[in-house]
């Protein structure tokens, strides 16, 4: 995301120090300015973002309360996410759902954006 909009400060939530570490040396090795890499487990971080992005994460319905709550009110949250875990998504009421875009080349994936339309 970086790489196409050098202009946005960007925060990478990461619970693994080693994978934290690793991204810090990319961002470090590309000189990308205005990058974060927070090494810490997503429930303990307090700031509110614009924008919050989620793919290949264990447990959905766990976690998605957990992105939504980072979100800034009109914030919006972009999932890759398979087609069995858009009910949880659509779950929530607090957020207005743009209709699943299809992921090329795949029979299950797709890409589900939406705004924050009440805080919580």
């Amino acid at each position: 995301m970086k790489l196409w909009a050098r202009d946005i400060s960007l925060t990478l939530i990461e619970s693994s120090h080693k994978k934290a570490t690793f991204l810090r040396e990319i961002a470090r090795s590309l000189k990308l300015a205005d990058v974060s890499v927070e090494n810490a487990r997503a429930e303990k971080i307090t700031e509110k973002f614009d924008l919050v992005t989620l793919r290949a994460v264990e447990r959905f319905g766990d976690v998605l309360p957990i992105a939504l709550r980072l979100l800034k009110l009109e914030g919006r949250l972009a999932l890759l996410i398979s087609k069995p875990q858009l009910g949880a998504a659509f779950s929530h009421g607090q957020v207005k759902w743009q209709p699943p875009i299809p992921i090329p080349q795949s029979n299950s994936r797709v890409l589900l954006i939406g705004r924050l339309e009440q805080e919580i």
